[in-house]
Protein backbone atom coordinates (compact mmCIF):
# COMPACT_ATOMS: atom_id res chain seq x y z
CA UNK A 1 0.00 0.00 0.00
CA UNK A 2 0.96 3.59 -0.82
CA UNK A 3 1.80 5.95 1.91
CA UNK A 4 -0.82 8.03 0.19
CA UNK A 5 -3.41 5.77 0.16
CA UNK A 6 -3.33 5.45 4.31
CA UNK A 7 -6.38 6.76 6.43
CA UNK A 8 -4.17 8.31 9.08
CA UNK A 9 -6.93 9.38 11.26
CA UNK A 10 -8.43 5.89 11.42
CA UNK A 11 -4.63 4.96 12.34
CA UNK A 12 -3.87 7.46 14.83
CA UNK A 13 -5.99 5.59 18.16
CA UNK A 14 -4.68 2.00 17.09
CA UNK A 15 -1.02 3.08 16.75
CA UNK A 16 1.70 3.50 18.89
CA UNK A 17 2.96 7.15 19.37
CA UNK A 18 6.52 6.59 17.84
CA UNK A 19 4.95 4.89 14.32
CA UNK A 20 2.21 8.09 14.98
CA UNK A 21 5.22 10.22 14.78
CA UNK A 22 7.40 8.56 11.76
CA UNK A 23 3.86 8.12 9.75
CA UNK A 24 2.99 12.12 10.15
CA UNK A 25 6.71 13.04 9.10
CA UNK A 26 6.20 10.78 5.67
CA UNK A 27 2.33 12.42 5.42
CA UNK A 28 4.33 15.73 5.58
CA UNK A 29 6.86 15.01 3.60
CA UNK A 30 4.99 13.71 0.91
CA UNK A 31 2.11 16.81 1.01
CA UNK A 32 5.54 18.92 0.35
CA UNK A 33 6.65 17.40 -2.36
CA UNK A 34 3.23 17.19 -3.88
CA UNK A 35 1.97 20.31 -3.04
CA UNK A 36 5.04 22.63 -2.83
CA UNK A 37 8.45 21.13 -4.42
CA UNK A 38 6.89 19.59 -7.50
CA UNK A 39 5.08 22.57 -8.38
CA UNK A 40 7.57 25.12 -7.41
CA UNK A 41 9.88 23.29 -9.79
CA UNK A 42 7.67 23.14 -12.71
CA UNK A 43 6.89 26.68 -12.50
CA UNK A 44 10.50 27.27 -12.42
CA UNK A 45 10.67 25.75 -15.39
CA UNK A 46 7.84 27.20 -17.21
CA UNK A 47 9.67 30.73 -16.41
CA UNK A 48 12.68 29.41 -17.66
CA UNK A 49 11.46 28.70 -21.12
CA UNK A 50 8.89 31.59 -21.55
CA UNK A 51 10.91 34.46 -20.76
CA UNK A 52 14.37 35.62 -21.07
CA UNK A 53 16.41 36.81 -18.63
CA UNK A 54 17.74 40.32 -20.52
CA UNK A 55 16.18 41.85 -23.28
CA UNK A 56 17.74 40.23 -26.74
CA UNK A 57 17.84 36.50 -25.33
CA UNK A 58 15.17 34.25 -26.69
CA UNK A 59 13.92 30.80 -26.62
CA UNK A 60 13.01 28.27 -29.33
CA UNK A 61 10.58 25.12 -28.56
CA UNK A 62 12.26 22.17 -30.60
CA UNK A 63 11.29 19.17 -31.40
CA UNK A 64 11.74 17.73 -27.75
CA UNK A 65 9.83 20.30 -26.09
CA UNK A 66 12.74 21.89 -24.64
CA UNK A 67 13.50 25.15 -24.62
CA UNK A 68 16.96 26.20 -26.29
CA UNK A 69 18.35 29.57 -27.52
CA UNK A 70 18.13 30.29 -31.07
CA UNK A 71 18.87 33.05 -33.38
CA UNK A 72 17.36 33.60 -36.84
CA UNK A 73 19.96 35.74 -39.52
CA UNK A 74 18.14 37.82 -41.69
CA UNK A 75 18.14 37.95 -45.37
CA UNK A 76 21.10 40.27 -46.62
CA UNK A 77 18.10 41.50 -49.11
CA UNK A 78 17.20 44.68 -46.43
CA UNK A 79 21.29 45.75 -46.22
CA UNK A 80 22.57 48.64 -48.26
CA UNK A 81 25.27 48.38 -50.13
CA UNK A 82 27.78 50.65 -48.09
CA UNK A 83 31.15 48.52 -46.89
CA UNK A 84 31.10 49.70 -43.27
CA UNK A 85 27.99 47.63 -42.96
CA UNK A 86 29.42 44.37 -44.38
CA UNK A 87 30.40 42.85 -40.99
CA UNK A 88 27.17 43.47 -39.81
CA UNK A 89 25.23 42.32 -43.31
CA UNK A 90 26.84 38.84 -42.16
CA UNK A 91 26.35 39.01 -38.92
CA UNK A 92 22.65 40.35 -38.57
CA UNK A 93 20.18 38.11 -35.89
CA UNK A 94 16.86 38.86 -34.81
CA UNK A 95 14.86 37.47 -31.84
CA UNK A 96 12.37 34.72 -31.75
CA UNK A 97 9.89 35.55 -28.84
CA UNK A 98 8.77 32.11 -29.52
CA UNK A 99 8.49 29.31 -32.39
CA UNK A 100 5.07 26.88 -32.30
CA UNK A 101 5.26 24.46 -35.32
CA UNK A 102 5.62 21.07 -34.33
CA UNK A 103 2.59 19.00 -34.39
CA UNK A 104 1.71 16.88 -31.01
CA UNK A 105 5.42 17.50 -29.77
CA UNK A 106 4.81 20.45 -27.86
CA UNK A 107 3.94 19.27 -23.70
CA UNK A 108 0.25 19.90 -23.44
CA UNK A 109 1.38 22.15 -20.71
CA UNK A 110 2.92 24.64 -22.94
CA UNK A 111 0.72 24.32 -26.04
CA UNK A 112 -1.99 25.19 -23.25
CA UNK A 113 -0.12 28.69 -22.16
CA UNK A 114 0.31 29.37 -25.58
CA UNK A 115 -2.53 28.81 -27.30
CA UNK A 116 -5.13 29.04 -23.57
CA UNK A 117 -3.58 32.09 -22.53
CA UNK A 118 -3.29 34.69 -25.31
CA UNK A 119 -5.29 35.30 -28.39
CA UNK A 120 -5.65 32.34 -29.85
CA UNK A 121 -4.94 31.65 -33.34
CA UNK A 122 -6.28 28.73 -34.88
CA UNK A 123 -5.17 25.32 -34.15
CA UNK A 124 -3.19 24.49 -37.13
CA UNK A 125 -1.67 27.63 -38.30
CA UNK A 126 1.46 26.49 -36.94
CA UNK A 127 1.20 22.74 -37.07
CA UNK A 128 3.87 21.56 -38.85
CA UNK A 129 4.69 17.90 -39.87
CA UNK A 130 8.34 17.00 -40.63
CA UNK A 131 7.15 13.83 -41.98
CA UNK A 132 6.50 15.41 -45.12
CA UNK A 133 9.53 16.68 -45.40
CA UNK A 134 11.74 14.24 -47.99
CA UNK A 135 15.40 13.81 -46.99
CA UNK A 136 17.79 15.92 -48.11
CA UNK A 137 15.76 18.76 -47.86
CA UNK A 138 14.77 21.32 -45.63
CA UNK A 139 11.55 22.64 -44.05
CA UNK A 140 9.78 25.34 -44.46
CA UNK A 141 8.74 26.17 -40.71
CA UNK A 142 5.75 28.43 -40.26
CA UNK A 143 6.58 31.01 -36.90
CA UNK A 144 5.75 33.74 -35.55
CA UNK A 145 8.26 36.75 -34.93
CA UNK A 146 5.54 38.79 -33.53
CA UNK A 147 6.09 41.05 -30.11
CA UNK A 148 3.09 42.64 -28.86
CA UNK A 149 3.32 45.64 -26.74
CA UNK A 150 3.12 45.11 -23.31
CA UNK A 151 1.44 47.53 -21.12
CA UNK A 152 1.17 50.35 -23.72
CA UNK A 153 5.45 49.65 -23.90
CA UNK A 154 6.67 48.68 -27.49
CA UNK A 155 9.19 46.84 -29.09
CA UNK A 156 11.94 48.25 -30.96
CA UNK A 157 14.21 46.02 -32.44
CA UNK A 158 17.77 48.90 -32.06
CA UNK A 159 20.49 48.54 -33.84
CA UNK A 160 21.36 52.59 -34.02
CA UNK A 161 23.33 54.66 -32.29
CA UNK A 162 20.28 56.15 -29.81
CA UNK A 163 18.63 54.98 -27.25
CA UNK A 164 14.56 54.58 -28.50
CA UNK A 165 11.96 54.61 -26.52
CA UNK A 166 8.13 54.21 -28.35
CA UNK A 167 6.46 56.31 -25.92
CA UNK A 168 8.62 59.15 -27.19
CA UNK A 169 6.81 59.25 -30.69
CA UNK A 170 3.25 58.94 -29.34
CA UNK A 171 2.22 62.76 -29.77
CA UNK A 172 3.69 62.57 -33.94
CA UNK A 173 1.11 64.08 -36.01
CA UNK A 174 0.90 63.21 -39.81
CA UNK A 175 1.01 65.97 -42.49
CA UNK A 176 -2.66 67.36 -43.10
CA UNK A 177 -4.87 65.41 -45.95
CA UNK A 178 -5.47 67.42 -48.71
CA UNK A 179 -8.09 65.48 -51.48
CA UNK A 180 -5.81 66.14 -54.60
CA UNK A 181 -5.32 65.01 -58.33
CA UNK A 182 -1.55 64.97 -58.26
CA UNK A 183 0.12 62.13 -56.25
CA UNK A 184 0.74 61.93 -52.66
CA UNK A 185 2.21 58.23 -52.43
CA UNK A 186 5.12 56.74 -54.50
CA UNK A 187 5.54 52.98 -54.08
CA UNK A 188 9.53 51.67 -54.92
CA UNK A 189 11.04 48.56 -54.78
CA UNK A 190 14.53 47.77 -54.35
CA UNK A 191 14.73 44.72 -54.75
CA UNK A 192 12.19 43.81 -56.95
CA UNK A 193 13.02 40.58 -58.09
CA UNK A 194 12.18 39.26 -54.21
CA UNK A 195 9.59 36.42 -54.47
CA UNK A 196 7.64 34.16 -52.58
CA UNK A 197 7.36 29.96 -51.93
CA UNK A 198 4.83 28.35 -54.36
CA UNK A 199 1.65 27.01 -52.68
CA UNK A 200 1.67 23.80 -51.37
CA UNK A 201 5.71 23.53 -50.93
CA UNK A 202 6.41 22.53 -47.56
CA UNK A 203 10.69 22.14 -48.59
CA UNK A 204 12.95 22.58 -50.79
CA UNK A 205 15.95 20.45 -51.68
CA UNK A 206 19.50 21.37 -49.50
CA UNK A 207 21.81 20.84 -52.77
CA UNK A 208 19.39 22.99 -55.11
CA UNK A 209 17.29 25.32 -53.23
CA UNK A 210 13.88 26.39 -54.48
CA UNK A 211 15.20 30.28 -55.88
CA UNK A 212 12.28 32.94 -54.34
CA UNK A 213 13.66 35.39 -56.99
CA UNK A 214 11.33 36.30 -60.49
CA UNK A 215 11.79 38.67 -62.71
CA UNK A 216 8.16 38.44 -63.52
CA UNK A 217 6.17 41.21 -62.26
CA UNK A 218 3.26 39.10 -61.32
CA UNK A 219 5.38 36.99 -58.85
CA UNK A 220 6.99 38.99 -57.13
CA UNK A 221 7.28 42.23 -54.55
CA UNK A 222 6.66 44.38 -57.59
CA UNK A 223 2.67 43.06 -57.71
CA UNK A 224 2.68 43.73 -54.06
CA UNK A 225 3.34 46.86 -54.58
CA UNK A 226 0.49 46.98 -57.14
CA UNK A 227 -1.64 45.78 -55.11
CA UNK A 228 -0.79 48.18 -52.70
CA UNK A 229 -1.17 51.46 -55.22
CA UNK A 230 -4.94 50.07 -56.00
CA UNK A 231 -5.97 49.89 -52.46
CA UNK A 232 -4.80 53.45 -52.07
CA UNK A 233 -6.08 54.39 -55.04
CA UNK A 234 -9.76 53.03 -54.18
CA UNK A 235 -9.38 55.20 -51.10
CA UNK A 236 -8.38 58.14 -53.01
CA UNK A 237 -5.00 58.51 -52.81
CA UNK A 238 -3.47 59.40 -55.73
CA UNK A 239 -0.30 56.89 -55.98
CA UNK A 240 2.93 56.60 -58.05
CA UNK A 241 4.48 53.32 -58.69
CA UNK A 242 7.32 52.73 -60.27
CA UNK A 243 6.59 49.35 -61.25
CA UNK A 244 9.98 48.09 -62.08
CA UNK A 245 12.32 45.36 -60.29
CA UNK A 246 15.57 47.84 -59.53
CA UNK A 247 17.86 45.05 -59.02
CA UNK A 248 17.17 43.75 -62.01
CA UNK A 249 17.90 46.65 -63.92
CA UNK A 250 21.53 46.91 -62.27
CA UNK A 251 25.06 44.79 -63.21
CA UNK A 252 26.16 44.40 -59.49
CA UNK A 253 22.94 43.74 -56.97
CA UNK A 254 24.46 45.93 -54.01
CA UNK A 255 24.12 49.19 -56.59
CA UNK A 256 19.84 48.88 -56.45
CA UNK A 257 19.93 51.06 -53.56
CA UNK A 258 22.17 53.72 -55.36
CA UNK A 259 19.72 53.02 -58.65
CA UNK A 260 16.72 53.30 -56.11
CA UNK A 261 17.79 56.76 -54.53
CA UNK A 262 18.18 58.35 -58.10
CA UNK A 263 14.34 56.93 -58.92
CA UNK A 264 13.05 58.27 -56.06
CA UNK A 265 15.02 61.95 -55.95
CA UNK A 266 14.33 62.19 -59.62
CA UNK A 267 10.73 61.62 -58.60
CA UNK A 268 10.22 63.81 -55.90
CA UNK A 269 11.54 66.25 -57.81
CA UNK A 270 9.00 66.04 -60.37
CA UNK A 271 6.00 65.89 -58.37
CA UNK A 272 7.13 67.94 -54.93
CA UNK A 273 3.36 66.97 -53.57
CA UNK A 274 4.59 63.20 -53.11
CA UNK A 275 4.53 63.35 -48.90
CA UNK A 276 5.46 59.06 -48.52
CA UNK A 277 7.31 56.89 -49.76
CA UNK A 278 7.19 52.85 -49.51
CA UNK A 279 10.41 50.51 -50.35
CA UNK A 280 8.06 47.20 -50.35
CA UNK A 281 10.33 44.12 -50.01
CA UNK A 282 10.24 40.78 -48.53
CA UNK A 283 12.60 39.28 -46.48
CA UNK A 284 14.62 35.85 -46.34
CA UNK A 285 14.97 34.03 -42.74
CA UNK A 286 16.79 30.94 -41.83
CA UNK A 287 16.48 29.50 -38.52
CA UNK A 288 19.58 28.64 -37.07
CA UNK A 289 18.92 24.93 -37.49
CA UNK A 290 19.04 25.59 -41.24
CA UNK A 291 15.44 25.50 -42.14
CA UNK A 292 13.49 28.26 -43.75
CA UNK A 293 11.12 30.67 -41.69
CA UNK A 294 7.62 31.39 -42.67
CA UNK A 295 6.63 34.45 -40.72
CA UNK A 296 3.07 34.20 -40.15
CA UNK A 297 -0.44 34.62 -38.47
CA UNK A 298 -4.20 34.74 -38.90
CA UNK A 299 -6.87 37.29 -39.61
CA UNK A 300 -10.03 36.91 -39.71
CA UNK A 301 -9.41 32.67 -40.04
CA UNK A 302 -7.08 33.39 -43.17
CA UNK A 303 -3.31 32.81 -43.10
CA UNK A 304 -1.41 36.26 -43.55
CA UNK A 305 2.19 37.16 -43.97
CA UNK A 306 4.00 38.87 -40.83
CA UNK A 307 4.89 42.57 -41.71
CA UNK A 308 7.54 44.61 -40.73
CA UNK A 309 9.13 48.10 -40.86
CA UNK A 310 12.37 48.61 -41.27
CA UNK A 311 13.66 52.33 -40.29
CA UNK A 312 16.99 53.87 -41.29
CA UNK A 313 18.95 56.12 -38.91
CA UNK A 314 21.71 58.19 -38.61
CA UNK A 315 24.30 56.07 -37.26
CA UNK A 316 26.34 55.78 -40.52
CA UNK A 317 25.66 58.99 -42.33
CA UNK A 318 23.69 62.26 -42.05
CA UNK A 319 19.76 61.30 -41.81
CA UNK A 320 18.37 64.95 -39.82
CA UNK A 321 15.02 63.99 -40.37
CA UNK A 322 15.21 59.57 -39.58
CA UNK A 323 13.01 60.21 -36.04
CA UNK A 324 10.22 61.41 -38.06
CA UNK A 325 9.88 58.38 -39.80
CA UNK A 326 10.27 56.24 -36.70
CA UNK A 327 7.48 57.94 -35.30
CA UNK A 328 5.42 57.02 -38.56
CA UNK A 329 6.10 53.84 -38.39
CA UNK A 330 4.97 54.03 -34.46
CA UNK A 331 2.18 55.00 -35.04
CA UNK A 332 1.53 52.25 -38.16
CA UNK A 333 2.87 49.75 -35.21
CA UNK A 334 0.23 50.45 -33.00
CA UNK A 335 -2.73 50.97 -35.65
CA UNK A 336 -2.11 47.55 -36.36
CA UNK A 337 -1.30 45.68 -33.55
CA UNK A 338 -4.14 47.07 -31.90
CA UNK A 339 -6.28 45.38 -35.24
CA UNK A 340 -4.54 42.05 -35.66
CA UNK A 341 -3.07 40.18 -32.71
CA UNK A 342 0.46 38.99 -34.26
CA UNK A 343 0.44 40.62 -37.53
CA UNK A 344 3.60 43.06 -37.05
CA UNK A 345 7.03 41.99 -36.28
CA UNK A 346 9.09 44.36 -34.00
CA UNK A 347 10.18 47.90 -36.03
CA UNK A 348 13.45 47.66 -36.81
CA UNK A 349 15.77 50.51 -36.45
CA UNK A 350 19.23 49.91 -38.49
CA UNK A 351 22.18 51.96 -38.94
CA UNK A 352 21.95 52.86 -42.98
CA UNK A 353 19.72 55.23 -44.35
CA UNK A 354 17.79 52.75 -47.05
CA UNK A 355 17.41 56.03 -49.41
CA UNK A 356 14.72 57.21 -46.16
CA UNK A 357 17.06 60.65 -46.26
CA UNK A 358 15.81 61.90 -49.77
CA UNK A 359 11.99 61.55 -49.45
CA UNK A 360 9.44 63.21 -47.40
CA UNK A 361 7.99 60.37 -44.45
CA UNK A 362 9.71 56.75 -46.07
CA UNK A 363 9.16 53.24 -44.73
CA UNK A 364 10.58 50.12 -46.12
CA UNK A 365 7.93 47.27 -45.76
CA UNK A 366 8.80 43.94 -45.69
CA UNK A 367 5.94 41.94 -46.85
CA UNK A 368 6.73 38.20 -45.15
CA UNK A 369 9.79 36.22 -45.99
CA UNK A 370 10.60 34.03 -48.95
CA UNK A 371 8.88 31.30 -47.14
CA UNK A 372 5.89 32.75 -47.46
CA UNK A 373 3.54 31.90 -50.51
CA UNK A 374 2.68 34.95 -52.39
CA UNK A 375 -1.08 34.93 -51.39
CA UNK A 376 -0.28 35.16 -47.94
CA UNK A 377 1.49 38.42 -48.59
CA UNK A 378 -0.73 39.85 -51.22
CA UNK A 379 -3.49 39.48 -48.20
CA UNK A 380 -0.78 41.25 -46.04
CA UNK A 381 -0.30 43.67 -48.04
CA UNK A 382 -4.14 44.36 -49.11
CA UNK A 383 -4.40 45.20 -44.52
CA UNK A 384 -1.88 47.24 -44.80
CA UNK A 385 -2.65 49.31 -47.51
CA UNK A 386 -5.78 49.56 -46.61
CA UNK A 387 -4.71 50.69 -42.20
CA UNK A 388 -2.12 52.96 -43.96
CA UNK A 389 -4.60 54.82 -46.30
CA UNK A 390 -7.03 55.70 -43.30
CA UNK A 391 -4.03 56.44 -41.58
CA UNK A 392 -2.83 58.84 -44.31
CA UNK A 393 -6.21 60.66 -44.55
CA UNK A 394 -7.35 60.72 -40.78
CA UNK A 395 -4.30 61.08 -39.12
Amino acid sequence: MKNTDIDFLKLKENTPSNIQRGLKREKFFTCLRSYVIYPAALLCLLLGLIFTAEDGASYVFGASGIAEESTVSADTDTTAPNPETEAERNNITVEVPFILGIDDQMPLGLFEYYYLNRDVLPDDIYGFNYNLVPEGHRAIVPISLARESNGGKMYIKNNSKHELDADDYKDFTLPEYEETDEYTVLIVHTHGTEAYTPDGVLSDPLDDPYVTRSKNNEENVVSIGALMAEVFEKNGIRTLHHAVAIDATVDDFYDSYTESGTVIRRTLRKYPSIKYVFDIHRDGLELSSGEKAKVICAVDGKRAAQVMSVIGSDTLYDHPNWEENLAFAVKLQRRLEDNYTDFCRPINVKQNTYNQDYGPLSLLLEIGTDGNTLEEARYSAEILAGELADLIKNG
